[in-house]
């Protein structure tokens, strides 16, 4: 019960940011100018500097090195699959199909 209630803590910040955003957009507080402007705010500045405090703080690990490397190869195996199978989809012989005029 206590691990539930601390998640709760952790996260209804966030829950009650998002919906304080929600209500303030719905009744025009805000317009869609200021929004444009918080988000580059907020993934030029905020989320950098987030991720380097973070990647900063971390505890490094050789199982963290072993997991990013797996997690890399499934990343390049899954575009070069999706490359191919775009390459297929557009190949001279899918295109028209099987129908004859």
């Amino acid at each position: 019960m206590n691990e539930i209630i601390l998640i709760l803590l952790k996260v209804l910040p966030i829950i009650l940011i998002l919906i304080l955003g929600y209500w303030m957009k719905r009744i025009r507080y805000i317009n869609i100018e200021i929004i444009r402007g918080m988000k580059k705010i907020t993934l030029g500045i905020s989320l950098p500097s987030l991720l380097f405090l973070t990647f900063f703080k971390a505890e490094m690990k050789v199982e963290f090195l072993l997991l990013s490397f797996i997690i890399f190869a499934t990343c390049i195996l899954l575009f070069v699959k999706g490359f191919l199978t775009k390459f297929s989809e557009n190949s001279p012989s899918s295109i028209g199909g099987d129908e004859s005029p």
